[in-house]
């Protein structure tokens, strides 16, 4: 079973949100990061009201926190996009985006590109999950191959996606 697809840095992107909201065993950054600076905030306003006695700089902080909770993930999202474009601006790194092709055989997944070759045994590919744009696969608990639905170039995605399910299911068992 084999599909052929070209990745692009939206793919790029979207991979890189996906390992950092979803990464196993670790707790999602932007949450932390978010409760880090309202908690922050929050402490300066009232340390800063416990010491000047200014409202202004009560409110001024408490302001602060409310929004920098709600904005950060915008902020975070935007972060990802600018260091991901700067990263592939670089003729070594675009290379990396070339088409390739994606097999999966009794031993495992084989990923060819212009790069080379990469082969991964069904024992250490743990998930295959499905989102509507991509399908990411993981290696030994971290999401590893991202594969965009809407630009495979060809063979059949669903008949790909069924035939790695069976065999990550056996090389559990």
């Amino acid at each position: 079973m084999e599909i052929e697809y070209e990745l692009r840095e939206a793919d790029i992107i979207a991979f890189t949100q996906y390992r950092l909201r979803h990464g196993h065993g670790k707790r999602n950054p932007v949450l932390v990061r978010r409760l880090a600076y309202l908690g922050g905030f929050t402490i300066m306003a009232f340390g800063s009201w416990l010491l000047l006695h200014d409202i202004i700089l009560l409110i001024s902080f408490l302001a602060l926190a409310i929004i920098s909770f709600v904005l950060y993930p915008t902020y975070f999202d935007w972060l990802i996009r600018r260091k991901v474009t700067n990263t592939y601006r670089d003729p070594k790194n675009s290379a990396t985006l070339a088409p390739r092709i994606l097999s999966a055989n009794s031993e495992g997944l084989v990923e060819k590109s212009g790069m080379g070759e990469i082969k991964v045994k069904w024992e250490v590919i743990d998930d295959l999950e499905l989102t509507p744009t991509h399908a990411f696969i993981s290696i030994q608990n971290v999401p590893s191959i991202v594969v965009p639905k809407d630009r495979i170039s060809s063979g059949d995605f669903q008949s790909f996606v069924n035939a790695c399910h069976e065999k990550i299911k056996r090389g559990a068992a």
